[in-house]
């Protein structure tokens, strides 16, 4: 976690108030910035990520399209263009805002405390991607019975969050 650069910590509501490394955030359970991206085909498909083996949180498991922290005095849209580049070297896409909240989780012995920008992106289905294989081990598109399978057949195959996103956004 250490190469990541500080990221943004924010007060509660949502402003921010200094910068912090990966591992003080999580140590100290403190409010930071996140986003998630659902990349769709034109046909409605959707791109998930398996997270690489080496993720400190949810290894190997099927994620949204892109997900990241955002970066000390980066906007919340700056961090999912960054995100999206670094994540499937994709670039130029409009993001479309879904949804925002605030979520507190437990992982382990941390404590997680996010604000997180839910976007949505529309891509043409054979548009090159290139996975950053340090945190992407596979990208697939899903289509909205696949999904279904997913969530039925292999729920802890999946992020914590991805179960309650389908439902949400109208995939399941």
């Amino acid at each position: 976690m250490s190469k990541h650069p500080p990221i943004q910590i924010v007060d509660e509501n949502d402003n921010p108030i200094r910068a912090a490394g990966m591992d003080e955030t999580y140590q100290k359970g403190l409010r930071h910035r996140i986003i998630h991206i659902f990349v769709e085909d034109p046909d409605g498909n959707v791109l998930l990520q398996k997270r690489s083996t080496s993720m400190a949180t949810f290894p190997n498991n099927w994620d949204v399209s892109v997900g990241g922290h955002v970066d000390e005095g980066e906007s919340y849209e700056t961090a999912a263009l960054r995100e999206m580049q670094e994540e499937l070297g994709i670039s130029g896409y409009e993001l479309q805002e879904i949804d925002s909240f605030y979520k507190e989780i437990t992982l382990g012995s941390r404590q997680v405390k996010r604000f997180i920008k839910v976007y949505k992106t529309v891509i043409p289905a054979d548009t090159p991607l290139k996975p950053d294989p340090d945190e992407v081990a596979e990208v697939r598109w899903f289509d909205r019975e696949a999904l279904k399978k997913l969530v039925a057949e292999a729920p802890n195959s999946l992020t914590d969050s991805m179960q309650g996103y389908f439902k949400k956004f109208g995939y399941l």
